[in-house]
């Protein structure tokens, strides 16, 4: 068992050493971002790369040895992989560890979800998100009663209506947050770009348009800003 234990470590230390090469590869991105960012961005490059490769022999073998196969080690992966090798014997020099912990992992989380998704009333819940229909820009009752039964987030979608609903929809939550005392988060989801196909129909006779009939392995073309990619699908 030794000798298995010992192989393990080596595979544990190439991983480990891919992880390192992963996060200074991306050194010059890593460098533009906010010091408060800064570690969960690494972690996330460094998560990418496990997952860049099958693990699957390595995680049994962690599991066969009843070490953490890494399976939910995905906001601190590189401290967990630490903290198996030293299970294993390994010994690192002072300052070597990973910063990103569980601990400071699950303290990030909480902070980062506090600050976009509010303080929830009650501890344990998840914050509830309404995405506003058209109507509530002129219901002030309707927003009142949403914030009184859990809202936390007020979500506008500006794919739909125009910027003088989405300014009384504001309006609407802040009245009601004055009205409630209760707190709301505006969270505003602007249209992004859309793919565009031609209309579609199932054989020469289907539906009432002029859609084109698309049948297995036929080529459509998928475009985006007047830039054209040719995509062919096979139907399942």
């Amino acid at each position: 068992m030794e000798d298995a234990l010992k192989q393990l470590d080596r595979e544990l230390a190439s991983l480990e050493q891919g992880i390192v090469d992963a996060r200074n590869y991306h050194e010059p991105q890593l460098r533009e971002l906010p010091d408060r960012c800064l570690h969960a961005a690494a972690n996330l490059i460094e998560y990418l790369y496990f997952r860049s490769e099958d693990r699957k022999a390595l995680q049994e073998k962690l599991h066969l040895y009843g070490l953490s196969a890494l399976s939910n080690s995905e906001n601190h992966l590189h401290r967990q992989i630490q903290t198996i090798r030293e299970r294993l014997g390994h010994r690192y020099a002072p300052g070597d560890h990973n910063p990103c912990t569980y601990a400071f992992s699950q303290n990030q989380l909480a902070t980062n979800s506090q600050e976009l998704f509010g303080r929830s009333d009650h501890p344990g819940m998840p914050a509830i998100m309404v995405t506003f229909d058209t109507d509530f820009a002129q219901n002030p009752s309707a927003v009142e009663a949403l914030l009184l039964h859990g809202m936390n987030v007020a979500r506008i979608n500006c794919a739909h209506d125009d910027e003088a609903v989405w300014e009384s929809m504001i309006n609407q939550i802040k009245r009601a947050e004055k009205a409630t005392g209760k707190s709301c988060k505006i969270h505003i989801d602007l249209a992004g770009p859309k793919i565009s196909n031609p209309p579609a129909r199932q054989g020469p006779k289907a539906g009432k348009g002029k859609g084109e009939s698309w049948g297995p392995g036929v080529a459509i073309r998928i475009h985006e800003f007047f830039r054209f990619r040719r995509y062919r699908f096979t139907p399942q």
